[in-house]
């Protein structure tokens, strides 16, 4: 259900995606139950970043499932690089054959204690830079910045640096230094630091902290000078350790001491709480009387894409319902799939006791000017990385609009009220929102990713480029809109005197008219005419139209993927007329599903009544379309893999934002449609594609076709035997026309081109080697078996091992 609210799971996977990069940061238990091949499946970008600072686990099984995803990943990435590598994470590189692949590790986190303290720290070293003492299997001498004295290294020097030692320098490709300086906080030469951006203005301070919340922190000189209202932007905090929760501590002491005096302090207003800081120093004791919570960081998780999605809430205006239990409907900023709120039982009590916010108009519209800013451009060392300008305006809010009641464990349950949703437009204590998603094309789309900054990003790297910004308001409203804190306070007197204001975003019915939609905004003055869905080209033109969406990213996605599996439709028929050998054996593994998921859309669409409402036809339509959406979405990413290297057909994108007024209550949604331009040279050159063969041993196999991503998962991407040889020296092991062959001694095969490479060596082999290939057959996963010419059998075939569907 949406809005639920679930114990954290033990693994969580938060993603972002900015250009060519894709970062995945993992934080919890790797076991048995991290999903591999689901999760690779997710991954369509030229360089994958794993950040494993978080993973404090890793069992038996969940190495094998590790070892299965960086197999799957790694042929068809440029590059995979970890950084900020645990102690534990280390361990398994040392002491695991393959655990990293062909992956690089940019950094690693080394174990110190010291002994004066009594607390346990991790230093983070870079692999890129020039390190002789730990490449010499020493331990770096390090400093305890609390207490001056000499930390000791925590764990075996020689056996922990083992295999950073080993590794070679590499040089790390532009595009990922560049995802590292500007999203992780590397600099030039150093590892990531806590940034502190401060502004003032009249008796209003903010600061900003972004980073490891960690011994950076100094609390005399961030509290020298400070007085009046604080504000304090908690959104971009990423980790918190025990030094900087002393130093925390010690910084709240401070402040709360300010009082009678010429640097009085008098309130702490904190913003964006992430659910680590709340469940760390979210005690009374710790924000002392001094400090109030506006605005929380809410993590969802999504079962289906595993992705982690953060919602900046508004306390000060629903701390009531918060506290009782009802949290915001929300849906995956990744693949539109359900998410679950997932908060911990001590972020459930920190909640009950955090005081009602009070707040003045003043402050509102403070709070605004300071966080729309730019930020100040004063010199940062390079251990810092470059300044980050700050964005301006709102973060964008990821999901429905909606609320959700739900049973909040730990604290007093209170009566059920309507389920209400707030205005859209944020509050000016949104100004530190989560980090927005970028919906995009083709697997680009990204979870909101907690990481400093990500807002400009966000902007800056929009999946829509052709789309331009909303244009600013005109008339009364525009106007309304400049005066500061006006708005916010007509809305909270609006929801006041009308109880519950529900915005429905509702998709347009099949078969229906939707002539009562007006559009209210588009990305070019005049529609293209293939955004008519009954538009016929001649034959260079694809297009895919979105249903109606409550997003403009959802919509645009959904569009692309549409224009794609349109494509990838016509590529099939083009196929089955000029080849009969891939008619005969590629065209019907894929067959069945496209008629099954033929038939689901059929059977939904009977279902409608004449009388039926849109909300209900909305509901029974749903499932099949969303079921028609994944399997295209799969075969789309499994197209793009097919180009490799070569550039995807150019895509052009047009939407309309439309509105409509329905007994009372105003509607909103976006639709959009997607052309792909392909000349008929280029249209043939894609067919060639997926015509060519290779041969080995006497086997012919072709590549991969994306339909038939619509039936196998991710780990199923090889190529398709369509001829045996009945000489063939494979034939006695029983391959056949319509396998999809894995691999090859267990060397993963992708291509064609890997199927020959491999085989023919192997098969020279075969006088001293047994010879084993795996392969999807069906349902199936076979392991097909040919002995060595020493024991194979005089008659007949080996027998076929089934292991597994």
């Amino acid at each position: 259900m949406l809005g639920a609210v679930q114990p954290p799971p033990k693994l969580l996977i938060e993603r972002l995606s900015d250009g060519d990069v894709t970062c995945l940061r993992l934080m919890g238990t790797i076991d048995e139950q991290f999903d591999a091949p689901g999760l690779a499946q997710t991954i369509a970008c030229r360089y994958l970043v794993l950040d494993l600072g978080g993973v404090d686990r890793i069992s038996s099984f969940g190495i094998r499932q590790w070892i299965d995803f960086v197999q799957h990943i790694a042929p068809r990435l440029a590059g995979v690089y970890y950084v900020e590598c645990s102690p534990k994470v280390v361990d398994q590189f040392n002491m695991v054959a393959n655990f990293g692949g062909p992956g690089y590790i940019v950094s690693f986190y080394a174990p110190y204690r010291c002994e004066s303290c009594d607390q346990e720290k991790r230093h983070l070293f870079r692999t890129d830079e020039e390190t002789p003492v730990w490449r010499a299997g020493q331990a770096p001498a390090t400093t305890c910045q609390t207490c001056g004295n000499k930390e000791d290294f925590d764990e075996n020097p020689a056996m922990y640096f083992n295999y950073v030692a080993q590794q070679p320098i590499q040089a790390i490709p532009p595009a990922v230094m560049q995802f590292l300086r500007v999203h992780l906080n590397y600099g030039q030469g150093g590892q990531r630091k806590l940034r502190i951006e401060k502004r003032i203005e009249g008796r209003c301070t903010y600061i900003k902290l972004s980073g490891d919340l960690d011994s950076d922190l100094k609390p005399e000189k961030l509290a020298d000078g400070l007085e009046g209202e604080v504000v304090v932007d908690l959104g971009g905090i990423l980790s918190i350790d025990p030094v900087g929760t002393a130093h925390w501590r010690k910084l709240m002491r401070t402040l709360d001491g300010k009082t009678g005096t010429d640097e009085s302090v008098e309130r702490i207003s904190f913003i964006a709480v992430p659910a680590v800081f709340l469940e760390r120093l979210g005690k009374p004791e710790d924000l002392t009387r001094k400090g109030q919570v506006l605005s929380l960081i809410i993590p969802y998780n999504c079962s289906r894409c595993r992705a982690t999605t953060p919602k900046l809430v508004d306390f000060t205006m629903h701390g009531d319902e918060l506290r009782a239990g009802r949290v915001p409907r929300i849906k995956c900023a990744l693949c539109g799939g359900p998410v679950t709120c997932v908060v911990s039982e001590t972020w459930f009590n920190r909640l009950q006791t955090l005081p009602q916010p009070q707040v003045t108009p003043d402050l509102k519209s403070t709070i605004a000017r300071l966080t729309a800013a730019p930020a100040p451009q004063t010199p940062r060392s390079t251990m810092a990385g470059p300044a980050m300008p700050t964005p301006s305006g709102p973060a964008p809010q990821s999901g429905t609009p909606s609320w959700s009641p739900q049973p909040m464990s730990g604290g007093p349950q209170q009566p059920q009220t309507p389920t209400w949703t707030p205005q859209p437009t944020p509050s000016p204590m949104a100004m530190s929102g989560p980090r927005s998603t970028m919906g995009g094309s083709l697997g680009q789309s990204s979870a909101a990713f907690s990481r400093p900054d990500l807002r400009a990003v966000s902007q800056a790297t929009s999946a829509t480029p052709s789309a331009p910004l909303p244009p600013p308001p005109q008339g009364i409203f525009g106007k309304l809109q400049n005066i500061p804190g006006l708005l916010p306070g007509l809305l909270v007197v609006m929801l006041s005197l009308s109880g519950a204001i529900v915005y429905r975003i509702l998709a347009t019915p099949a078969g229906r008219s939707g002539a009562d939609w007006k559009v209210v905004e588009s990305s070019t003055p005049k529609a293209p005419a293939w955004h008519d869905s009954k538009f016929s080209g001649d034959g260079t033109k694809f297009v895919g139209h979105s249903t109606l969406a409550a997003d403009r990213n959802d919509a645009l996605e959904r569009a692309d993927i549409a224009a794609q599996a349109e494509l990838v439709g016509k590529l099939a028929e083009e196929l089955e007329t000029k080849d009969p050998d891939w008619r005969k054996v590629i065209q019907p593994l894929f067959a069945p599903t496209q008629q099954a998921l033929k038939d689901e859309l059929e059977k939904a669409q009977k279902s409608i009544k004449p009388t039926d409402d849109p909300a209900t036809v909305e509901t029974q339509l749903a499932p099949a379309r969303d079921h028609q959406f994944e399997l295209q979405k799969r075969a789309a990413a499994s197209f793009k893999q097919s180009l490799g290297d070569a550039s995807p057909p150019t895509q052009t994108q047009y939407w309309e934002k439309r509105a409509r007024t329905s007994k009372g209550t105003r509607e909103v949604g976006f639709a959009a449609s997607t052309a792909i331009d392909l000349d008929k040279a280029a249209f043939d050159k894609l067919v060639n594609v997926f015509r060519q063969t290779e041969a080995a041993a006497k086997v012919k196999v072709v590549p991969f076709f994306p339909l038939l991503a619509m039936r196998f998962d991710a780990s199923v991407r090889g190529p398709v035997v369509i001829e045996v040889d009945d000489s063939s020296p494979l034939a006695p092991s029983g391959i056949k026309a319509g396998d999809i062959v894995l691999s090859v001694l267990g060397r993963e095969v992708r291509t064609p081109s890997d199927f020959a490479k491999q085989i023919d060596p192997a098969v020279k082999d075969l006088p001293s080697h047994d010879l084993v290939l795996k392969v999807q057959r069906g349902k199936e996963l076979v392991d097909l078996k040919l002995a060595s010419t020493k024991a194979m059998p005089k008659k007949g075939p080996m027998p076929v091992k089934k292991v597994g569907k």
